[in-house]
């Protein structure tokens, strides 16, 4: 059972992709066609990262022409910490909150549904990171020019242990059965006014698929 504070940030967390979009929905005309031209396959499974800013969130999510899922996802994923581009002032790499924050976590499917099996704050996995991170449930699709591969995104929030802030984002990659390409994510919306940083980056993750027992209390929760 989480206390205030965490249920506050999960629900800043699960909203962020809601508020976004709905603030691009007046500027940005549904895409009808396959039409994808950033995040494609090559570069998810590419480990570096070819933007010098952050992309509009909409390239985290289905684009074009889409269909359900190819693969479903049991298993734990580990995503290691790593120095993130950013903006604003230059900082140097013993900069903590440069640092995205590692995580080691169990995450399933369910329909057209990315479920993490921890809903509570986690610490970094590291020794370097500012943040500890809260996951959120995504979402997974197919498209057409990913080939034999799926795709997930899910949001998450970058949480602060010493200041009252949280810092929302977005994360993607291609999957199947057996493997996950890189990680992309970015964070483009925070709740601190005094540190509006844009953060994003790619690094690689591992993916080891086995059976969760568990799972099915989570989705009855």
């Amino acid at each position: 059972m989480c206390n205030m504070t965490q249920c506050l940030m999960i629900f800043v967390a699960a909203m962020s992709l809601m508020i976004q979009n709905c603030g691009e929905k007046k500027q940005i005309e549904p895409v009808v066609e396959s039409s994808r031209d950033m995040l494609c396959s090559m570069e998810l499974l590419d480990s570096e990262n070819r933007y010098s800013s952050p992309l509009d969130n909409r390239y985290l999510m289905p684009i074009g022409v889409h269909d359900n899922a190819k693969h479903e996802i049991e298993g734990t994923v580990t995503v290691p910490e790593f120095m993130m581009s950013y903006s604003g002032e230059t900082r140097d790499s013993a900069d903590t909150q440069v640092y995205f924050p590692g995580f080691v976590m169990d995450f399933f499917t369910y329909e057209n549904h990315l479920v993490p099996l921890a809903r509570d704050i986690v610490l970094t996995c590291g020794d370097r990171s500012y943040w500890s991170i809260l996951v959120s449930p995504g979402t997974v699709w197919s498209e057409p020019g990913d080939g034999d591969m799926s795709r997930a995104s899910f949001p998450f929030a970058l949480v602060s242990s010493i200041y009252n802030e949280v810092h929302n984002g977005v994360a993607t990659f291609l999957y199947d059965e057996t493997h996950m390409s890189s990680l992309y994510m970015q964070v483009v919306q925070e709740t601190a006014p005094w540190d509006k940083t844009d953060f994003w980056g790619k690094t690689p993750v591992e993916y080891a698929p086995h059976p969760i027992k568990s799972k099915n209390n989570r989705m009855t929760e």
